[in-house]
């Protein structure tokens, strides 16, 4: 019996094969005063209020440690119970245009992906 790869045996029972694996492009990002721009010169998604929450950090622990802030470019609207409530007001007020809502934490909390993590879905950049 003739071994077949994983694109053959796929094929010949007519799945659609995918190979299992991601790709991630090189962008900088921003990590205590480095640029995160793109490398075709475009500003990333929510860079404007990323850099002005760092900025504001500091006063954000003083005043609002473990509330969630909104913030649309450079403007900080305010800081919220919960994420929810944030999200709200900023549909509210911005509809679909982008903004930032973020929880003020003194260590920057990881979103781990499980799905992503176990190979049960790929990432396609």
């Amino acid at each position: 019996m003739a071994k077949h790869s994983e694109r053959e045996a796929a094929e010949i029972n007519n799945l659609h094969y995918e190979k299992p694996s991601c790709t991630i492009p090189s962008f900088p990002i921003r990590i205590r005063g480095i640029s995160m721009s793109s490398p075709f010169g475009a500003k990333m998604a929510l860079e404007k209020e990323l850099e002005r929450y760092t900025k504001m950090k500091p006063e954000l622990l003083k005043n609002h440690k473990d509330k969630f802030v909104l913030i649309r470019g450079e403007e900080f609207i305010g800081a919220y119970d919960s994420a929810e409530n944030a999200y709200t007001e900023g549909v509210k007020r911005f509809g679909r245009e982008p903004f930032l809502v973020k929880k003020v934490t003194e260590q920057e909390e990881v979103y781990r992906n499980q799905a992503l993590a176990l190979g049960l879905m790929h990432a396609r950049l």
